[in-house]
């Protein structure tokens, strides 16, 4: 697809290099021509900006884009024959030090007046192909200038600019979706890996159900058995790393071992043995040159232990029941394993916690509790700014309750404390492409929007 659209810049650049200077321009100034022109060189400078902004990205085989893009080509032909063929009567009226091809004369109105019925005669010989003449009775050859048609000239610019309107907006329109695409698998499928260090202070509207699996691990449910799976379940930026951080911290002094692994889009029981089994301290005794799985074992037999299994987006069960093996081995009382995802039980072949928690959005007050922080801050929120309130409660039903969208957007707010700046991002069309009330990709894809080109940049050359 680039080899299309590399093709498609060149012939419209060429097809601009007989305007780029504006001696075209000046010299066909006119109420007819001269706006023709004007408005080709627009249209062509916007195929040219949009095809520009698409060189360097990479694209899926898209039929339509490749037609579309051919058409575009075309079009850029037919433009640049007819500049071209401007240019030489421009040049033809230089030398010969006539005015054919002008609107105007300069010695006044009587000779524009000649010259506007000697045009429209032409256009009218040509059409009844009557401006040619018979050969010469000696026999000798005569060479002709070719004759300027202003009418047609005009007719065909203006056929093209408007063929080209329609077609730059299609093409925008799918290079658009394209962008969105893959900015999507940017923002969403390149997520930093986690740790279990809290980055947001405060935990809002979780207070129940931090209680219930802190209580639960201390004192409680989760103490008796050898080993319980808990797992922690909701939509993409609802917050299920936030929330296991802040049990993670509270629980510490509950466990010998702690580890931490972010899991995403490769769920590999192999790998995963080998990055948990470097977290884990050595034993005396332990046997020389044994696999990880069996390194895990006897590192964890004796030791209560927490095991947090984040971020799961994908679930192979055979896989699963090997990375499970070695902890299930261990003989300590109260070992918790703690598996944040998306995925419910009910999508699963089989039955992979004995616990869940399903995380879902805040409720209005909590989450504007949250969005307040994330846009002011510790300062005093809305009495410093209080013409900002009605907009910002407009802007907060957009972000659905994900405390990842408050997040987004409230640091774009944060930027610009501004009842303009606020209106725009409320009447921006993004929040139009929401699909249901779990998706916040308009909320992520704003904020994608207001960041420099340099580092939207970043997010498209990061892309899976």
């Amino acid at each position: 697809m680039n080899a299309a659209i590399s093709a498609a810049v060149w012939v419209v650049g060429k097809a601009l290099a007989p305007v780029s200077d504006g001696l075209l321009e000046s010299w066909a100034s006119s109420d007819s021509l001269g706006p023709n022109i004007s408005a080709l060189k627009r249209q062509l400078l916007r195929a040219q900006g949009i095809l520009y902004t698409a060189h360097d990205r990479e694209y899926t085989t898209n039929p339509a884009l490749k037609e579309l893009l051919h058409m575009l080509r075309q079009l850029a032909d037919g433009a640049d024959d007819v500049l071209d063929e401007l240019d030489y009567f421009r040049i033809q009226d230089k030398l010969d030090n006539t005015y054919d091809a002008a609107d105007s004369h300069p010695k006044g109105c009587i000779h524009n007046l000649g010259l506007n019925v000697r045009h429209t005669a032409r256009a009218i010989a040509n059409k009844f192909k009557l401006c040619s003449k018979a050969p010469p009775e000696d026999g000798t050859m005569q060479t002709y200038k070719l004759k300027f048609n202003r009418v047609e000239i005009s007719k065909r610019m203006a056929h093209i600019v408007q063929q080209l309107d329609p077609i730059c907006a299609k093409v925008k329109e799918i290079l658009d979706l394209e962008l969105r695409k893959s900015t999507k698998v940017s923002i969403i499928g390149n997520r930093p890996k986690t740790t279990p260090a809290i980055i947001e202070p405060e935990l809002f509207g979780r207070d129940a159900e931090k209680k219930d699996i802190v209580d639960g691990i201390t004192v409680g449910k989760y103490c008796a058995d050898g080993l319980t799976v808990l797992q922690i379940v909701g939509p993409g930026g609802i917050g299920k790393t936030t929330f296991t951080q802040h049990v993670y911290q509270e629980v510490k002094s509950s466990f010998d071992v702690m580890i931490w692994v972010c899991i995403s889009l490769n769920f590999d029981a192999n790998r995963l043995a080998r990055e948990i089994v470097k977290n884990i301290p050595k034993v005396n005794g332990e046997t020389e040159n044994a696999i990880d799985e069996e390194l895990i074992e006897q590192r964890i037999k004796h030791k209560r232990f927490l095991l947090v299994l984040d971020d799961v987006r994908t679930y192979h069960d055979d896989e699963w029941k090997k990375l499970l093996a070695p902890f299930k081995k261990g003989e300590a009382r109260g070992n918790i394993i703690i598996v944040t995802t998306r995925i419910s039980e009910t999508t699963t072949a089989g039955k992979i916690a004995d616990h869940s928690i399903n995380l879902d959005r805040l409720g209005p007050e909590d989450f504007m509790h949250l969005f307040e922080a994330y846009v002011f801050g510790h300062q005093q929120s809305w009495k410093d700014h209080p013409e900002l309130l009605n907009v910002g409660r407009e802007i907060v039903v957009h972000l659905k309750g994900f405390p990842l969208a408050a997040k987004t957007v409230g640091r774009l707010l944060r930027n610009q404390l501004t009842l303009g700046h606020w209106t725009r991002v409320l009447e921006s069309k993004e929040w139009e492409l929401q699909s249901s009330e779990y998706d916040i990709m308009p909320a992520l894809k704003l904020s994608y929007d207001y960041l420099p080109f340099h580092l939207q940049q970043c997010f498209v050359s990061r892309r899976l």
